[in-house]
């Protein structure tokens, strides 16, 4: 009888440490969870940081080049201009 008891004692304990831990390797894995998604937005953000300098810089690039355009079109129309004959 007292062999059964202990038995199950042990058992009783047993299953209480595993259920502790359990608890902790859940604990733990939330843990990293969230900082896993914390770096996934840190990324994210960073990405899109990115994205809008590389959009600024583009836009800078296609706005200084038409104004070159403009110029060069300008100086093209004015020669065109002076080589016209002029009439009185």
């Amino acid at each position: 009888m007292t062999t059964i008891i202990l038995t199950m004692s042990v058992t009783i304990l047993l299953l209480f440490f595993a259920c502790v831990a359990l608890v902790l390797c859940l604990t733990s894995l939330d843990a990293k969870k969230a900082v896993l998604f914390k770096r996934a937005e840190d990324l994210e953000n960073r990405i899109e940081a990115m994205q809008q300098l590389v959009w600024k810089k583009f836009n800078y690039h296609l706005f200084t080049t038409s104004q070159r355009l403009e110029i060069e079109l300008m100086k093209v129309q004015e020669e065109k201009d002076a080589q016209r004959p002029k009439h009185p």
